[in-house]
């Protein structure tokens, strides 16, 4: 409405909806907004200072961690015990977040799936990838259960990036049996989809049977390699699916890494990470408002504790008042020290009141209904219930059970506060038959509930063993008889090439308890020669203790190129068969030298075959051909040969004018006499010699001959 001789600037401040958390009792909140948001909005957080704590955030699924978390490049000390619960971590459940810059250190102790970050990390598609970045896990680990994870439990699209794990590893049952290890994920199950990259494993196994960069669920190792989103995972241990980084310097796997998110931090390689409180000035909670002053220059100043521009003049002359009068005109006049536009009083007009229309009542429900059908799956040990919606929101879900033939009064909630549209009831008896229910639930102006049919579920009833037999060397034995036997019943399985067996579908013959003993045919393992496995109300699926055979023998040698010295790398064995796995579960291949070494049953026809993808070898590679040899004792020192050949075309000519002529075609004529001598030598290689026989060692040419198609009796004799 005017203009002041003199324009005080005002000053805006933008805040960042990020909670600082720097005590343990900060920690205490951050995790009950967790709870409260009930995953449907961000919650976002950073470190201030390093914390200690004994609570995991995000406890519940139908809570889980949805937000960023800034480690700000501080340190959380965990002492977290969570008992045998499942995917306990510092984040039990997460979808949609990104945590960052945060280094974890400490104990974790949990049941199946347990992991150093977070237990459980899922998304429904891959454009809300979960991120993971310049994060390091440097956590003692122990389960109860089969899978634990270095930084995420279970999961899938799922990206870890730039991060290290030097923890450990413990299993805390089955004396280390049947627990696997993924440095990086425990257990996907959708593996395809899952992300590891510029990634250093550096870790400790203390008793875990299965030690890998990444598991399944069925059990498989997977890591570099198997998608656009998994490379560059390096490790100190040589784990499989990674580089081997045991031989690498800080410097090197620096340089290997990144030096753009790696350094080097006394003789260890560690991501950098970043911080909130620097890289975002305008936080004012952050950095002192002397220190934005300064950062702004000196237009600015501190007012009442807070960081404000100075006042500036907006009109700069020396105007006195009058002269201003007469600039703005009539309509203007003086007040005081100040000038304001002249104002006229009006007498205010009356107006007829206007009646308040009578309006309808407007309510709107969007609560949304479930499905009537529901689905259930019949698994070994559990029953996999599915459901829908009609599409519009739902707060959670509840299932409810009763065993068939039971009253309205003997339904019971199994699972409680769900936001997904399946469950797995892992908490049947392989004796009983359940009726399912699932009930939706919306708490708005009111609570709601909507139902599904009665569905009825059941588990298996009948019994699932399985287990392996491998060496004492960890190397699985193929083609093992097992005999699995009840009273007079026998059943019969045996072992695939990786050592493993299943028997399933073993009854229980109207029993409430049945006991079957297992027996590997024609292994010697010093120990029980016959294990007891029984089934039960509450189990049928059990795995067996792995059955070792202490009479293994030892068969070793090396594979070369026929007549010369340069080994083989990477042949590969069949025993009777059925290809040679390692310890890790690998195909066990001839290394740099062409050596190999591996064990075989005694006092038995065993068939052994070197077979190599586009090789051919001498004897078609059988070891005393295919009718097979028992062994008595240890066999070393066995060759066998690649027959495989490339051809060497060239010429030595002298001159352009034969030199340039097509190779190969016989175009060319000798302009430099016969006789010639050329000798060839193996780039990199100063150790083989393309001539040598093991058979003959005073052999000292070869007595190959090549004719020269079409070259009038020219030949190449090596």
């Amino acid at each position: 409405r005017g203009t002041n001789p003199t324009v005080t600037n005002s000053h805006s401040t933008k805040e960042y909806n990020i909670f600082p958390i720097s005590s343990s009792a900060d920690w205490d909140t951050f995790r009950t907004m967790i709870t409260d948001a009930k995953g449907q909005y961000w919650v976002d957080a950073m470190l201030t200072a390093d914390i200690s704590i004994t609570e995991t955030a995000a406890w519940y699924s139908g809570s889980p961690f949805r937000g960023t978390f800034y480690g700000n490049g501080h340190t959380i000390n965990v002492n977290i015990d969570g008992g045998g619960s499942e995917n306990v971590a510092l984040f039990r459940y997460g979808r949609n977040y990104t945590i960052k810059d945060l280094h974890v250190k400490g104990t974790i102790k949990g049941g199946n799936k347990l992991a150093g970050l977070v237990g459980w990390s899922y998304v429904a598609n891959n454009a809300d990838r979960n991120k993971i970045s310049n994060c390091r896990v440097e956590v003692d680990l122990t389960t109860s259960g089969v899978f634990v994870g270095g930084f995420v439990g279970e999961g899938n699209y799922t990206d870890i990036v730039n991060c290290r794990f030097d923890g450990s590893f413990e299993s805390s049952s089955f004396s280390g049996l049947w627990s696997y290890a993924g440095v990086f994920y425990g257990a996907s199950y959708s593996d395809p989809v899952c992300g590891v990259q510029y990634c250093l494993e550096d870790g400790t196994n203390k008793n875990v049977n299965h030690f890998c960069s990444n598991y399944r669920v069925d059990e498989r190792a997977w890591g570099n390699g198997l998608n656009q989103w998994c490379h560059d995972i390096y490790s100190k241990n040589n784990l499989g699916h990674a580089i081997s980084a045991s031989t690498m310097s800080a410097n090197d796997l620096v340089g290997k890494l990144g030096s753009g998110n790696w350094q080097v931090d006394g003789d260890k390689a560690v991501p950098k990470m970043g911080n909130i409180l620097t890289d975002n000035p305008w936080y004012s909670g952050a950095i002192s408002q002397e220190d934005i002053v300064k950062t702004l220059g000196s237009g600015w100043e501190v007012v009442d504790g807070k960081a404000v521009p100075k006042i500036m003049a907006a009109i700069d002359v020396n105007m006195v008042i009058t002269e201003l009068l007469k600039a703005l005109g009539e309509n203007w006049i003086q007040d005081g020290e100040t000038i304001v536009p002249k104002t006229t009083s009006v007498t205010e007009p009356s107006y007829d009141p206007i009646a308040k229309p009578t309006l309808p009542d407007f309510y709107h429900t969007s609560n949304g209904k479930i499905d009537q059908t529901l689905m259930t799956e019949t698994r070994q040990s559990s029953v996999v219930l599915t459901w829908d919606t009609d599409g519009n929101p739902i707060d959670f879900f509840t299932v409810l059970r009763r065993e068939v033939g039971q009253g309205d009064d003997a339904w019971v909630t199994i699972a409680d506060s769900l936001d997904n549209l399946s469950y797995e009831d892992k908490t049947v008896s392989p004796l009983k038959k359940y009726e399912y229910k699932v009930r939706a639930t919306n708490d708005c102006e009111g609570v709601s509930t909507t139902e599904t049919q009665v569905k009825t579920g059941e588990c298996k009833h009948t019994g699932r063993l399985q287990g392996y037999v491998r060496f004492n060397d960890g190397t699985g034995i193929a083609g093992v008889t097992i005999n699995i036997q009840v009273d007079s019943v026998e059943t019969t399985v045996v072992t695939d090439a990786s050592g493993h067996y299943v028997a399933d579908e073993l009854s229980y013959y109207d029993k409430e308890s049945i006991t079957y003993y297992v027996t590997a045919i024609g292994v010697d393992n010093d120990e029980t020669t016959q294990y007891a496995v029984t089934f039960d109300e509450k189990t049928n699926d059990v795995k067996v203790h792995e059955i070792t055979a202490k009479n293994g023998k030892r068969f070793s040698g090396f594979v070369m190129y026929d007549g010369t010295s340069i080994p083989v790398k990477g042949a590969n064995f069949l025993v009777n068969g059925n290809k040679v796995y390692n310890s890790k579960a690998e195909a066990l291949e001839t290394d740099y030298d062409g050596s190999f070494s591996f064990r075989v049953l005694p006092n038995q026809t065993m068939t052994i075959q070197a077979v190599m993808d586009g090789h051919t070898f001498t004897g078609e590679g059988w070891f005393k051909g295919p009718q097979g040899h028992s062994f008595t004792g240890d066999v070393e020192q066995i060759y066998f040969y690649d027959a495989t050949k490339v051809k060497l075309a060239g010429r030595v000519v002298g001159g352009d004018v034969q030199g340039k002529l097509p190779l190969d075609n016989n175009l060319s004529k000798n302009n430099l006499g016969d006789g010639l001598k050329m000798v060839l030598e193996l780039e990199g290689d100063n150790t083989s010699w393309l001539l040598y026989d093991n058979l003959n060692p005073d052999r000292k040419e070869r007595q190959d001959v090549y004719q020269h198609a079409g070259g009038n009796g020219h030949k190449t004799k090596v």
